[in-house]
């Protein structure tokens, strides 16, 4: 059903691109088409499985087992051939207070040829009990299980958001890409229309210097402007071609497949930039993975520790035994209660202390604290690098706007002046002067918009976080 409706939207988005395309269109097809993209959502939800892993130790357990055998050796009490099968079944589980829990049941059926003793020639023997582990130092009630699933949780987490990461940085790409499109397009009109103007000058100029209005400095002037025209215009259709290649690959389109148009609104501010303005812990994401690391490796030290220590832990058994000559009956009978089995004992086990053990306990440790020390560091880098973009974010805003205004009244400028060469009321020089300045202001202004837009999409890299781990 969903891969119904992605293709439905697929479809929609492509089937509206004989229309313009603004950022939003683009993007969905973007995240649609681009393999690398593609890729790096597929790790993602990959590295989600390993989070839901991370309890995989404690997770049920079922055994299943038949064995079969033949015992000519000597001595032989009973026998001088035994033939011997076995079938057992279990299921066990650990908990995430260090208990063990293992379910037994087990069958034996024995036939022993010229058997020594009458009634020993065949018989069968079954069990069914349960046995309980419970530790007590190491892993004391489940402190190093604990330990051990938090660690593995936390390394999926990390490399989860490192490959978000990853897939932020496409979209940013992406977003790029985007921008450096619309800027080359609307530049190329803009110089499509500078040269359009100075041509106008440039004719104008030369009928007033052939009637001898002008001075011929003033028809070299205005033949200039017009040259340096023209190789704007070349140069701003080379970038727009560049442009178009890598905006064709970003969405992985065929030869045959045409450009879609683009547009831009320059009044929408980006989604992204709008989400974390207003919230608290806002934080670059490659800062907040130094936190996740820190946690892993203290994590991981923790591990080790509780790993070297001795280790004591008791047990107990407790089974139901059957026993008969027909193995069917054995079978029934295990669940009485006839004839129980129980043991309880204790284990300990103790690691001596060596030179490879206080190095690898000291190893652990200094890793960690160091880790720590690091990731103190690049939180609060990632904090005021939050606090740092909104300040440029509000400056590249105001500029945006002062650069518009700017480039309107140039425009206005050069239109008055134009109006006045034509009546005769201006020389040819301040015609070529007002109209470089608007172009120039033009241009500045473009850049402007175009840079806050991108600007705008650099805040993917950065997270609203609940939990900063380590706080400097």
């Amino acid at each position: 059903m969903k891969s119904r409706l992605l293709i439905m939207s697929i479809s929609l988005v492509i089937g509206s691109m004989s229309q313009a395309m603004n950022i939003e269109e683009y993007m969905q097809v973007y995240k649609s088409k681009n393999s690398l993209l593609r890729s790096s959502e597929m790790s993602y939800e990959a590295v989600q499985g390993k989070v839901e892993a991370a309890e995989i130790d404690l997770a049920p357990a079922f055994t299943l087992g038949y064995l079969k055998g033949e015992d000519k050796s000597l001595p032989n009490q009973l026998s001088p051939h035994r033939t011997t099968e076995q079938f057992t079944a279990g299921i066990g589980k650990k908990f995430a207070t260090g208990t063990s829990v293992q379910l037994n049941a087990q069958n034996y059926s024995f036939t022993n040829e010229n058997a020594i003793f009458p009634g020993f020639d065949k018989y069968s023997t079954g069990l069914l009990g349960v046995t309980v582990k419970q530790s007590l130092w190491k892993d004391f009630f489940g402190l190093g299980t604990r330990t051990k699933v938090e660690r593995q949780r936390s390394a999926a987490e990390l490399e989860m958001t490192s490959v978000d990461l990853q897939r932020r940085g496409l979209l940013l790409e992406a977003e790029t890409i985007f921008w450096d499109y619309i800027f080359t397009q609307e530049n190329l009109k803009l110089k499509k229309a500078n040269l359009d103007r100075s041509g106008r000058v440039q004719k104008w100029t030369a009928k007033r210097f052939e009637n001898g209005i002008s001075e011929k400095a003033d028809d070299l002037n205005a033949k200039a402007l017009y040259s340096l025209r023209q190789m704007e215009l070349l140069m701003a259709d080379n970038e727009y071609k560049n442009s178009e290649m890598k905006f064709r690959e970003s969405l992985e389109l065929t030869s045959a497949e045409k450009t879609p148009e683009v547009t831009a609104n320059w009044k929408e501010t980006r989604p992204y930039i709008n989400d974390l303005k207003n919230k608290k812990n806002v934080i670059k994401i490659e800062s907040y993975l130094s936190t996740l690391e820190a946690k892993t490796k203290a994590l991981a030290s923790d591990e080790t520790l509780d790993s070297l220590r001795p280790d004591l832990s008791v047990f107990g058994t407790y089974n139901y035994t059957s026993y008969n000559r027909d193995r069917e009956q054995s079978v029934k009978d295990m669940g009485q209660g006839d004839y129980p089995q129980s043991v309880v004992g204790v284990n300990f086990v103790w690691i001596i202390d060596n030179q490879a053990k206080s190095g690898l306990r000291d190893s652990m440790t200094k890793e960690a604290a160091a880790s720590q020390l690091k990731a103190q560091k690049k939180v609060s880098d990632g904090l005021k690098a939050w606090e740092e973009y909104l300040r440029i974010y509000e400056v590249t805003q105001n500029q945006a706007q002062i650069l518009d205004q700017v480039a309107q009244l140039q425009k206005s400028r050069s239109d008055a002046e134009n109006d006045r060469f034509t009546k005769g009321r201006t020389i040819t020089a301040n015609v070529v002067t007002a109209e470089t300045d608007s172009a120039e202001a033009e241009s500045r202004a473009l850049q402007a918009r175009v840079g806050l837009r991108k600007y705008e999409a650099m805040s993917l890299l950065y997270m609203e976080t609940s939990d900063i781990a380590i706080r400097p």
